[in-house]
């Protein structure tokens, strides 16, 4: 609980110590159903006015901190997402391979395959939602699959 009022360089995690113990003895506790300064002086602490306005200025504080945190984390994750995601649609008749993460038990999972197919598409559901035909034996029968990926048939070096 300190580690949310201290800062990066933890030199003022001192400065909190005494609205984090009020903080603590006047929470009511998960498994006693009463806070511990209940327990000891049978009776609810009262809050001193100026304690209680640091405290409602500190929390608000470090929540606009929090909001801050979190908005500059969503647009991180958006421009990494918009680096490395590649728009990809499939047309009805197009043959794709689908990833599957199968597990066995007794098999080492770096030997198991893990794309099938060739499938094709039957129906576009949605912008990315397909159905697939295909020999379905090698993978359960409607499960969900997260990845397609363009299905090549292999070159024969002969031709």
């Amino acid at each position: 609980m300190i580690s949310i009022f201290t800062n990066t360089q933890q030199t003022d995690w001192d400065e909190s110590l005494s609205l984090l113990t009020f903080a603590y003895i006047t929470s009511i506790q998960d498994t006693t159903r009463f806070s511990p300064f209940n327990l000891v002086y049978g009776r609810e602490q009262s809050v001193k006015s100026d304690d209680a306005l640091k405290l409602r200025d500190r929390a608000g504080a470090i929540r606009s901190l929090a909001v801050d945190n979190v908005n500059k984390r969503k647009a991180k994750d958006k421009r990494r997402f918009g680096k490395r995601h590649r728009h990809v649609e499939y047309d009805v008749g197009d043959d794709v391979k689908v990833f599957t993460s199968t597990r066995k038990v007794v098999r080492s999972e770096k030997l198991l395959l893990k794309w099938f197919g060739p499938y094709t598409i039957t129906k576009k559901t949605s912008e990315v939602t397909y159905e697939i035909k295909g020999e379905i034996q090698q993978m359960q029968k409607g499960k969900l699959f997260m990845l397609l990926e363009s299905y090549t048939p292999p070159v024969d070096p002969g031709d």
